[in-house]
Protein backbone atom coordinates (compact mmCIF):
# COMPACT_ATOMS: atom_id res chain seq x y z
CA UNK A 1 0.00 0.00 0.00
CA UNK A 2 1.36 3.63 -0.66
CA UNK A 3 2.46 4.39 2.91
CA UNK A 4 3.86 1.41 3.27
CA UNK A 5 6.15 1.64 0.71
CA UNK A 6 8.28 4.43 3.41
CA UNK A 7 7.98 2.28 6.21
CA UNK A 8 7.36 4.54 8.67
CA UNK A 9 4.41 5.09 11.32
CA UNK A 10 5.08 8.77 10.56
CA UNK A 11 3.60 8.54 7.36
CA UNK A 12 0.44 6.64 8.27
CA UNK A 13 -0.88 9.68 9.90
CA UNK A 14 -0.37 11.88 7.15
CA UNK A 15 -2.49 14.38 6.35
CA UNK A 16 -4.48 15.18 2.84
CA UNK A 17 -2.01 18.26 2.18
CA UNK A 18 1.01 16.06 2.36
CA UNK A 19 -0.43 13.34 0.88
CA UNK A 20 -0.48 15.54 -2.40
CA UNK A 21 2.51 16.66 -1.96
CA UNK A 22 3.99 13.08 -2.11
CA UNK A 23 2.02 12.23 -4.83
CA UNK A 24 3.24 15.60 -6.76
CA UNK A 25 6.68 14.70 -5.77
CA UNK A 26 5.99 11.40 -7.56
CA UNK A 27 4.72 12.50 -10.94
CA UNK A 28 8.07 15.19 -10.46
CA UNK A 29 10.60 12.41 -10.28
CA UNK A 30 9.30 10.03 -12.65
CA UNK A 31 9.35 12.95 -15.37
CA UNK A 32 12.62 14.56 -13.93
CA UNK A 33 15.06 11.65 -12.56
CA UNK A 34 18.30 13.21 -12.28
CA UNK A 35 21.43 11.11 -11.42
CA UNK A 36 22.75 14.16 -9.23
CA UNK A 37 19.56 13.38 -6.91
CA UNK A 38 19.00 17.27 -7.47
CA UNK A 39 15.96 18.80 -7.94
CA UNK A 40 14.21 22.49 -8.59
CA UNK A 41 10.64 22.57 -7.78
CA UNK A 42 7.85 25.23 -7.63
CA UNK A 43 5.07 25.39 -5.15
CA UNK A 44 2.58 27.28 -7.39
CA UNK A 45 2.63 24.22 -9.56
CA UNK A 46 1.11 21.93 -7.18
CA UNK A 47 -1.68 24.35 -6.03
CA UNK A 48 -2.66 24.62 -9.76
CA UNK A 49 -2.83 20.99 -9.95
CA UNK A 50 -4.37 20.66 -6.69
CA UNK A 51 -7.21 23.52 -8.47
CA UNK A 52 -6.54 25.20 -5.03
CA UNK A 53 -6.73 28.91 -6.63
CA UNK A 54 -6.85 30.73 -2.98
CA UNK A 55 -3.96 28.14 -1.35
CA UNK A 56 -1.52 30.08 0.99
CA UNK A 57 2.10 29.60 -0.29
CA UNK A 58 2.91 29.92 3.01
CA UNK A 59 1.05 27.27 4.41
CA UNK A 60 1.78 24.77 1.12
CA UNK A 61 5.85 25.61 1.89
CA UNK A 62 5.38 25.38 5.82
CA UNK A 63 4.13 22.11 5.18
CA UNK A 64 6.63 20.80 2.69
CA UNK A 65 9.15 21.78 4.90
CA UNK A 66 7.88 19.85 7.89
CA UNK A 67 7.22 17.08 5.52
CA UNK A 68 10.71 16.87 4.12
CA UNK A 69 12.17 16.34 7.52
CA UNK A 70 10.39 13.33 8.12
CA UNK A 71 12.79 10.22 8.83
CA UNK A 72 12.30 7.39 6.67
CA UNK A 73 13.59 3.50 7.50
CA UNK A 74 15.53 2.66 4.31
CA UNK A 75 16.52 -0.67 3.79
CA UNK A 76 19.69 -1.44 1.61
CA UNK A 77 20.27 -5.20 0.79
CA UNK A 78 21.33 -6.39 4.71
CA UNK A 79 21.78 -2.41 5.60
CA UNK A 80 18.89 -0.74 7.48
CA UNK A 81 19.10 2.41 8.30
CA UNK A 82 17.11 6.11 8.47
CA UNK A 83 17.38 8.91 5.70
CA UNK A 84 15.79 12.43 5.64
CA UNK A 85 12.75 12.54 3.42
CA UNK A 86 14.09 15.58 1.90
CA UNK A 87 17.37 17.19 1.76
CA UNK A 88 19.61 19.72 1.86
CA UNK A 89 16.27 22.59 0.79
CA UNK A 90 17.02 25.90 -0.26
CA UNK A 91 14.25 28.49 -0.37
CA UNK A 92 15.51 31.66 -1.77
CA UNK A 93 13.98 34.94 -0.30
CA UNK A 94 10.54 36.00 -1.78
CA UNK A 95 10.47 33.03 -4.29
CA UNK A 96 8.08 30.32 -4.92
CA UNK A 97 11.27 27.85 -6.23
CA UNK A 98 12.38 25.55 -4.08
CA UNK A 99 15.59 23.27 -4.68
CA UNK A 100 16.59 20.06 -2.98
CA UNK A 101 18.66 16.74 -2.67
CA UNK A 102 17.29 13.39 -2.37
CA UNK A 103 18.77 10.12 -1.52
CA UNK A 104 19.42 7.31 -3.89
CA UNK A 105 17.17 4.84 -2.03
CA UNK A 106 14.41 7.59 -1.14
CA UNK A 107 14.13 8.28 -5.06
CA UNK A 108 13.27 4.64 -5.41
CA UNK A 109 10.33 4.88 -3.67
CA UNK A 110 9.15 7.37 -5.56
CA UNK A 111 9.59 5.62 -8.54
CA UNK A 112 8.08 2.77 -7.37
CA UNK A 113 4.90 4.96 -6.55
CA UNK A 114 4.93 6.12 -10.16
CA UNK A 115 4.27 2.44 -11.11
CA UNK A 116 1.17 2.41 -9.05
CA UNK A 117 -0.43 5.67 -10.44
CA UNK A 118 -0.02 7.14 -13.87
CA UNK A 119 0.10 11.38 -14.44
CA UNK A 120 -3.69 11.01 -15.01
CA UNK A 121 -4.58 9.54 -12.17
CA UNK A 122 -2.17 11.85 -10.03
CA UNK A 123 -3.83 14.55 -11.48
CA UNK A 124 -7.41 13.59 -10.59
CA UNK A 125 -6.12 12.18 -6.60
CA UNK A 126 -4.96 15.67 -6.08
CA UNK A 127 -8.40 17.24 -6.87
CA UNK A 128 -9.44 14.75 -4.13
CA UNK A 129 -11.39 16.34 -0.59
CA UNK A 130 -9.97 13.50 1.58
CA UNK A 131 -7.39 11.42 2.94
CA UNK A 132 -9.81 8.58 3.10
CA UNK A 133 -10.17 8.91 -1.11
CA UNK A 134 -6.63 8.31 -1.39
CA UNK A 135 -6.16 6.07 0.67
CA UNK A 136 -8.68 3.59 -0.41
CA UNK A 137 -7.66 4.05 -4.83
CA UNK A 138 -4.26 3.55 -3.17
CA UNK A 139 -5.68 0.49 -1.55
CA UNK A 140 -7.30 -1.22 -4.49
CA UNK A 141 -4.53 -0.26 -6.87
CA UNK A 142 -2.16 -1.61 -4.89
CA UNK A 143 -3.21 -3.96 -2.46
CA UNK A 144 -7.10 -5.53 -3.01
CA UNK A 145 -7.93 -7.26 -6.73
CA UNK A 146 -11.36 -7.42 -7.53
CA UNK A 147 -13.42 -10.18 -6.16
CA UNK A 148 -10.92 -10.17 -3.15
CA UNK A 149 -12.58 -10.64 0.33
CA UNK A 150 -11.25 -8.76 2.75
CA UNK A 151 -12.30 -8.97 6.82
CA UNK A 152 -13.41 -5.35 8.78
CA UNK A 153 -10.45 -5.64 10.52
CA UNK A 154 -7.94 -6.10 7.63
CA UNK A 155 -9.83 -3.31 6.16
CA UNK A 156 -9.54 -1.14 8.82
CA UNK A 157 -6.31 -1.84 9.32
CA UNK A 158 -4.95 -1.05 5.77
CA UNK A 159 -7.05 2.40 5.87
CA UNK A 160 -5.27 3.26 9.19
CA UNK A 161 -8.69 3.90 10.97
CA UNK A 162 -8.45 1.23 13.90
CA UNK A 163 -10.36 3.07 16.72
CA UNK A 164 -12.31 5.34 14.49
CA UNK A 165 -16.08 4.27 14.34
CA UNK A 166 -15.99 1.20 15.88
CA UNK A 167 -19.35 -0.17 14.80
CA UNK A 168 -19.32 -1.14 11.31
CA UNK A 169 -22.29 0.52 10.18
CA UNK A 170 -20.47 3.68 11.23
CA UNK A 171 -17.12 3.01 9.56
CA UNK A 172 -19.38 2.14 6.31
CA UNK A 173 -21.74 5.37 6.40
CA UNK A 174 -18.52 8.06 7.23
CA UNK A 175 -15.41 6.52 5.54
CA UNK A 176 -16.13 3.55 2.72
CA UNK A 177 -19.44 5.41 1.04
CA UNK A 178 -17.98 8.66 0.79
CA UNK A 179 -15.06 7.78 -0.14
CA UNK A 180 -15.95 5.26 -2.74
CA UNK A 181 -18.62 7.77 -4.24
CA UNK A 182 -15.53 10.57 -4.76
CA UNK A 183 -13.39 8.00 -6.65
CA UNK A 184 -16.54 7.22 -8.61
CA UNK A 185 -16.92 10.84 -9.33
CA UNK A 186 -12.98 11.62 -9.84
CA UNK A 187 -11.73 8.17 -11.70
CA UNK A 188 -14.90 6.46 -12.99
CA UNK A 189 -14.22 3.44 -10.76
CA UNK A 190 -16.96 2.18 -9.01
CA UNK A 191 -16.07 0.20 -5.58
CA UNK A 192 -19.18 -2.39 -4.81
CA UNK A 193 -18.88 -4.04 -1.44
CA UNK A 194 -20.87 -7.02 -0.92
CA UNK A 195 -21.06 -7.63 2.85
CA UNK A 196 -20.05 -11.15 4.05
CA UNK A 197 -22.18 -12.41 7.10
CA UNK A 198 -21.39 -15.02 10.09
CA UNK A 199 -24.53 -15.12 11.35
CA UNK A 200 -26.28 -11.68 12.01
CA UNK A 201 -22.39 -9.94 11.79
CA UNK A 202 -21.03 -8.74 9.12
CA UNK A 203 -17.50 -9.80 9.71
CA UNK A 204 -16.00 -9.23 5.69
CA UNK A 205 -16.47 -7.72 2.58
CA UNK A 206 -16.30 -8.69 -1.12
CA UNK A 207 -14.63 -6.28 -3.19
CA UNK A 208 -15.78 -5.61 -6.88
CA UNK A 209 -14.74 -3.61 -8.96
CA UNK A 210 -15.39 -1.55 -12.53
CA UNK A 211 -13.89 0.89 -14.16
CA UNK A 212 -16.73 3.23 -16.93
CA UNK A 213 -15.40 3.05 -20.56
CA UNK A 214 -14.70 7.19 -20.50
CA UNK A 215 -12.00 6.37 -17.72
CA UNK A 216 -10.43 3.37 -19.29
CA UNK A 217 -7.12 4.82 -19.55
CA UNK A 218 -6.68 4.71 -15.93
CA UNK A 219 -6.25 1.35 -16.09
CA UNK A 220 -3.44 1.35 -18.22
CA UNK A 221 -0.12 2.91 -16.36
CA UNK A 222 1.09 5.17 -18.76
CA UNK A 223 4.64 4.40 -18.04
CA UNK A 224 4.91 1.78 -20.89
CA UNK A 225 4.15 4.73 -23.36
CA UNK A 226 6.40 7.15 -21.90
CA UNK A 227 9.42 4.34 -21.74
CA UNK A 228 7.93 4.14 -25.97
CA UNK A 229 8.74 7.82 -25.75
CA UNK A 230 11.77 7.41 -24.23
CA UNK A 231 13.61 5.07 -26.13
CA UNK A 232 12.18 6.50 -29.43
CA UNK A 233 13.63 9.72 -28.58
CA UNK A 234 17.18 8.24 -26.87
CA UNK A 235 17.31 6.23 -30.34
CA UNK A 236 17.08 9.73 -32.12
CA UNK A 237 19.26 11.56 -29.51
CA UNK A 238 16.58 14.13 -28.61
CA UNK A 239 15.16 14.98 -24.73
CA UNK A 240 11.41 13.67 -24.41
CA UNK A 241 10.29 16.90 -21.90
CA UNK A 242 6.55 16.51 -20.38
CA UNK A 243 5.48 18.81 -22.77
CA UNK A 244 6.48 16.88 -25.48
CA UNK A 245 4.81 13.47 -24.31
CA UNK A 246 1.05 15.79 -23.99
CA UNK A 247 1.44 16.59 -27.09
CA UNK A 248 2.32 13.61 -28.59
CA UNK A 249 -1.23 11.79 -26.43
CA UNK A 250 -3.45 14.77 -27.06
CA UNK A 251 -5.26 12.42 -29.29
CA UNK A 252 -5.03 9.66 -27.25
CA UNK A 253 -3.16 6.32 -27.20
CA UNK A 254 -4.25 5.05 -29.99
CA UNK A 255 -3.28 8.00 -32.12
CA UNK A 256 0.22 7.86 -30.41
CA UNK A 257 0.60 3.97 -31.11
CA UNK A 258 -0.19 4.08 -34.91
CA UNK A 259 1.78 7.36 -35.21
CA UNK A 260 4.85 6.02 -33.46
CA UNK A 261 4.76 2.93 -35.55
CA UNK A 262 4.79 4.49 -38.46
CA UNK A 263 7.63 6.73 -37.81
CA UNK A 264 9.55 3.97 -36.67
CA UNK A 265 9.26 1.58 -39.73
CA UNK A 266 9.70 4.75 -41.87
CA UNK A 267 12.96 6.56 -39.93
CA UNK A 268 15.29 5.84 -42.38
CA UNK A 269 13.87 8.33 -44.68
CA UNK A 270 12.51 11.25 -42.41
CA UNK A 271 15.39 13.43 -41.51
CA UNK A 272 13.56 14.98 -38.12
CA UNK A 273 11.67 12.35 -36.61
CA UNK A 274 10.36 14.73 -33.14
CA UNK A 275 8.81 17.07 -35.62
CA UNK A 276 7.36 14.45 -38.31
CA UNK A 277 6.02 12.41 -35.24
CA UNK A 278 3.88 16.26 -33.64
CA UNK A 279 3.40 17.09 -36.42
CA UNK A 280 1.64 13.86 -37.71
CA UNK A 281 -0.56 13.35 -34.73
CA UNK A 282 -1.34 16.95 -35.00
CA UNK A 283 -2.65 16.74 -38.52
CA UNK A 284 -3.43 13.11 -39.18
CA UNK A 285 -7.59 12.09 -38.60
CA UNK A 286 -7.40 9.09 -36.05
CA UNK A 287 -10.99 8.67 -35.88
CA UNK A 288 -12.23 8.51 -32.92
CA UNK A 289 -10.30 8.89 -29.57
CA UNK A 290 -9.69 5.37 -27.48
CA UNK A 291 -7.53 4.90 -24.52
CA UNK A 292 -6.90 2.02 -21.99
CA UNK A 293 -5.70 -0.89 -24.15
CA UNK A 294 -2.38 -2.50 -24.59
CA UNK A 295 -0.33 -0.95 -27.71
CA UNK A 296 -0.43 -4.27 -29.93
CA UNK A 297 -4.33 -4.00 -29.25
CA UNK A 298 -4.40 -0.66 -31.19
CA UNK A 299 -2.27 -2.12 -33.79
CA UNK A 300 -4.23 -5.14 -34.22
CA UNK A 301 -7.37 -2.21 -34.58
CA UNK A 302 -5.47 0.03 -37.00
CA UNK A 303 -4.86 -3.28 -39.11
CA UNK A 304 -8.41 -4.46 -39.19
CA UNK A 305 -9.87 -0.46 -40.37
CA UNK A 306 -7.49 -0.14 -43.26
CA UNK A 307 -9.25 -2.46 -45.42
CA UNK A 308 -12.16 -0.20 -44.73
CA UNK A 309 -10.76 2.75 -45.54
CA UNK A 310 -11.57 3.44 -49.19
CA UNK A 311 -15.42 1.99 -48.65
CA UNK A 312 -18.41 3.66 -50.08
CA UNK A 313 -20.91 1.45 -48.76
CA UNK A 314 -22.76 0.94 -45.72
CA UNK A 315 -21.95 -2.07 -43.73
CA UNK A 316 -24.18 -3.54 -40.93
CA UNK A 317 -22.48 -3.46 -37.26
CA UNK A 318 -23.33 -7.10 -36.80
CA UNK A 319 -21.17 -7.88 -40.19
CA UNK A 320 -18.50 -5.46 -38.49
CA UNK A 321 -18.42 -7.54 -35.32
CA UNK A 322 -18.35 -11.02 -37.15
CA UNK A 323 -15.65 -10.16 -39.18
CA UNK A 324 -13.41 -8.48 -36.24
CA UNK A 325 -13.69 -11.31 -34.62
CA UNK A 326 -12.47 -13.58 -36.94
CA UNK A 327 -9.60 -11.24 -37.82
CA UNK A 328 -8.76 -10.93 -33.87
CA UNK A 329 -8.56 -14.90 -33.79
CA UNK A 330 -6.60 -15.19 -36.69
CA UNK A 331 -4.04 -13.00 -35.28
CA UNK A 332 -3.93 -14.81 -32.59
CA UNK A 333 -6.70 -13.12 -29.67
CA UNK A 334 -9.07 -15.86 -29.28
CA UNK A 335 -9.73 -15.63 -26.14
CA UNK A 336 -10.40 -11.83 -25.78
CA UNK A 337 -12.42 -11.13 -28.27
CA UNK A 338 -15.65 -10.36 -26.89
CA UNK A 339 -13.84 -7.91 -24.50
CA UNK A 340 -11.77 -6.35 -26.99
CA UNK A 341 -14.89 -6.07 -29.69
CA UNK A 342 -17.00 -4.35 -26.29
CA UNK A 343 -13.68 -1.61 -25.47
CA UNK A 344 -13.12 -0.79 -29.49
CA UNK A 345 -17.29 -1.29 -31.09
CA UNK A 346 -17.71 2.82 -30.58
CA UNK A 347 -14.49 3.53 -32.44
CA UNK A 348 -14.16 0.99 -34.60
CA UNK A 349 -18.47 1.63 -35.82
CA UNK A 350 -17.72 5.39 -35.90
CA UNK A 351 -14.62 5.28 -37.67
CA UNK A 352 -15.66 3.05 -40.38
CA UNK A 353 -18.72 5.28 -40.61
CA UNK A 354 -16.87 8.02 -41.28
CA UNK A 355 -14.89 6.57 -44.11
CA UNK A 356 -17.87 6.08 -45.80
CA UNK A 357 -18.81 9.55 -45.62
CA UNK A 358 -15.92 10.78 -46.64
CA UNK A 359 -15.35 8.89 -49.58
CA UNK A 360 -19.01 9.82 -50.50
CA UNK A 361 -18.32 13.33 -50.47
CA UNK A 362 -14.55 12.67 -52.46
CA UNK A 363 -16.75 10.77 -54.77
CA UNK A 364 -19.80 13.37 -55.05
CA UNK A 365 -18.61 16.49 -53.91
CA UNK A 366 -21.83 18.55 -54.66
CA UNK A 367 -23.55 15.94 -52.97
CA UNK A 368 -25.63 17.14 -49.84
Amino acid sequence: MFFEKFSNNRLKKLTLTEIKILLWLTDLIRWNISPLHQYVIRLSDLSERMNHKNIKYTELKSTFIQLAETEILVQERSLEFEKRLIENIEIPSRSQVISFKMHAAIEILFLRLAKMFNTDEINLLLKAKSTFTIKLYTLVRDSVWNGDIVTIEELREMLDVHDQYPRYANFKARILVPASEEIKSLLGLSINFIEQKSGNRINSLQIQLSRSISHAHLDINQDYFLDQAKLFTKFIDAKLTPDLYSKWLQKGEYAFIVALDYVQTRIGSIRQPVPYLSKLIETENFGQVINGLRPEEYLLIRGFLDPFRNITSVTPQFVIEKEFRQYCEDNGYERNTLQLWLKAKDKIINDIHGFVSNNRKKKHPNHT
